[in-house]
């Protein structure tokens, strides 16, 4: 082969083996395999999107999600909270409307965290974890989740609790009692 004949070799080796490489490139591209999605291009996919009936039934389906997560009957396991400043409170009291009142016996719960954004709540009562539609082991139900309290519907009866009071040492000495 004559000198003036290799780069024309050279150039048609180096075209054919830049036309396998693209063409590689978009039967793979084709196929969506193993394929991250790059400069806000997405994978061709071939799944379809659920019948509307399949969509009403998961809809329906999700409010009974948190039940299913943590049953009612099962034991969970408690949640240490110390970190964020929980300490558990023996024998609460509460305050209702201006005057001092133990709370029956059915419905004494210790109610230490609350917190409620937009739709969802949780709490934390004697010291386990719920979120807000919840029940309790007694078969008490959470109904509403405030900042500040929970009402709770047990047997038809609502009542609000409270979030009890930290007792700080100073307390205790005006007092004589704690909280």
């Amino acid at each position: 082969m004559k000198r003036k004949h290799q780069a024309l070799v050279a150039f048609m080796v180096m075209a054919l083996a830049s036309g396998a490489v693209a063409l590689h490139a978009i039967q793979t591209l084709a196929k969506g395999e193993g394929v991250r999605p790059a400069f806000g291009w997405k994978p061709l996919m071939n799944g379809s999107a659920p019948p509307p009936g399949v969509i009403k039934e998961i809809d329906r389906l999700d409010s009974q999600l948190p039940s299913l997560a943590h049953p009612p009957d099962s034991d969970p396991s408690g949640v240490n909270l110390t970190l964020f400043g929980y300490e558990p409170i023996k024998k609460p009291r509460y305050q209702a409307q201006g005057r001092q009142r133990p709370v029956s016996p059915e419905m004494d719960y210790s109610l230490s965290l609350a917190f409620s954004a937009g739709t969802k709540g949780f709490c934390v009562i004697d010291g386990v974890f719920y979120e807000q539609g919840s029940v309790l082991p007694d078969g008490a139900r959470i109904i509403t989740v405030e900042p500040d309290r929970v009402l709770v519907n047990k047997h038809g009866i609502r009542r609000w609790i409270p979030v009890a009071k930290k007792v700080t040492p100073g307390d205790e000495k005006e007092t004589g009692e704690k909280a």
